[in-house]
């Protein structure tokens, strides 16, 4: 799985992007700088911010985060959007609540905390 973002997405900087690939948990993504550092205050923005040359890297020079990989899209998603959308149906949140709070990410961890609409639906019925 590739996850591509282009220039001026999600950098919060003058349109040029500087694109970071990560393997997460085996699964690839190409990403800006500028939306895994989006949270200054977390602990994702200070690894690509402050410990970028100490990371660990692949076989392929991808960035290696030892975390897992199927969730991490939906981290990536929060970062760029500031609005969690998850699938209907979806039974890992406290899975992704880890990922979260492992990742420094305070407001995603609320965002899954909130009931969503479909949820609202059943505990009124």
């Amino acid at each position: 799985m590739t996850d591509q973002e282009e220039g001026g997405g999600g950098g919060g900087g003058g349109g040029t992007t500087t694109a970071i690939e990560l393997n997460v948990g085996g699964v690839f993504y190409t990403t800006g700088l500028g939306t895994l550092t989006k949270e200054p205050n977390s602990r994702l923005a200070e690894l690509f911010r402050d410990r970028l040359a100490t990371l660990e890297r692949d076989a392929k020079g991808r960035y290696f985060l030892d975390r897992d990989g199927v969730l991490f899209r939906y981290v990536l998603d929060f970062l760029r959007n500031q609005a969690l959308v998850l699938p209907e149906g979806f039974r890992e949140r406290e899975r992704l609540r880890q990922e979260a709070s492992f990742y420094g990410l305070a407001s995603l961890e609320r965002a899954i905390d909130q009931p969503t609409p479909a949820l609202c639906a059943q505990v009124r019925d």
